[in-house]
């Protein structure tokens, strides 16, 4: 019998404990024998390919939103099922947080030019139903009438402290007309929001507005999640197009490849003489040794008795001259 015979009689035999013995010597290597930077910058450059990519996001992750809101509303489930006890604790806790501002943050913000024509035009209307309020019959309708005082959150007590710290202007400037006071004492009312968002009772209060958004983020249905999503459906299909393009792009950006390479040498350096066995989890080692050797034991047992690895095992240059023919026709030579 020849080696290429006696080879395929012992793979039909038993080619699965070979695998799960090439399994076992794959588990024992180093992290650094499969991983490096090198490696992995090789396989960003070889192995993406942005029109495969963008097909599969197209055939699949589009229509999952479609295939997952139906699940849900068989499921009827809810934000808090997807949620640990232990990480909801955490993210309660972290949403209870009183809510403190950066000042520079706040001036940023507030002094940008959309967000002082809101509060212009909410002072304005305060101040017109202000007036209103003293006309014979007047309703004091406005902004604050139709929406009520508690669309604004604060607007309680901090609409109180934001007039309140320019009261005599105010009054002086509802003499000359509540036009010219809302225009001209903007940069005051700016500084006098800032001064409240950035009191403690604001703070605590903030947090607890945050805390009752969380609690009914996690009581809303995950099928009304997706419902609401649908809504936007075609802005959702067309940011996923977009999807391989954007990986494309950072790609190729010099700035992103510093970051993998630098953080694949810290890892490397940090772990890489771990083995990957090292990294399963101790329990599972076996099952997932005779997986990967099941999978792969009729993949050994094809390739032994394919005519490739017979020109291979008889060594006649065959993948030589193929890969020459393969040259050839591919350049049109």
């Amino acid at each position: 019998m020849d080696l290429h015979a006696a080879l395929l009689a012992r793979l039909d035999a038993d080619a699965k404990t070979l695998c799960a013995r090439a399994v076992d010597h794959v588990f024992d290597q180093p992290l650094s024998t499969f991983l490096s930077v090198d490696r992995v910058e090789f396989w960003l450059e070889h192995a993406f390919d942005e029109g495969a990519l963008a097909a599969l996001v197209e055939a699949h992750a589009i229509g999952f939103i479609e295939r997952e809101r139906a699940r849900a509303a068989a499921r009827g489930d809810t934000l808090r099922d997807w949620i640990s006890a232990e990480a909801q604790a955490e993210l309660r806790a972290l949403a209870a947080k009183p809510v403190r501002f950066e000042r520079r943050t706040l001036e940023r913000y507030l002094g940008d030019d959309a967000v002082v024509d809101i509060l212009r035009s909410m002072v304005r209307e305060t101040l017109d139903r202000f007036v209103d309020t003293f006309k014979p019959g007047g309703s004091g309708g406005g902004l604050i009438g139709a929406v009520g005082r508690g669309a604004f959150g604060l607007a309680g007590r901090a609409s109180r402290g934001l007039l309140g710290g320019v009261g005599a202007q105010v009054e002086e400037s509802l003499k000359a007309g509540v036009r010219t006071f809302a225009d001209g004492s903007m940069s005051a009312l700016v500084e006098r929001f800032i001064v409240i968002l950035m009191q403690p009772e604001t703070s605590a209060r903030l947090g607890r507005m945050r805390l009752v958004a969380y609690d009914r983020a996690m009581a809303a249905s995950t099928a009304a999640m997706w419902d609401e999503l649908a809504t936007e459906q075609g802005a959702v299909d067309e940011v996923l197009e977009t999807v391989a393009g954007l990986i494309a792009h950072n790609l190729e950006r010099d700035g992103v490849r510093v970051i993998i390479r630098e953080e694949v040498a810290r890892f490397v350096e940090l772990e890489g003489e771990r083995s990957i066995r090292s990294l399963l989890p101790a329990g599972n080692v076996e099952a997932l040794r005779d997986e990967i050797a099941t999978l792969a034991a009729p993949l050994i047992r094809g390739f032994a008795a394919s005519e490739g690895f017979a020109q291979w095992l008889a060594g006649d240059g065959s993948d030589e001259a193929a890969e020459g023919q393969e040259t050839e026709e591919g350049t049109g030579v």
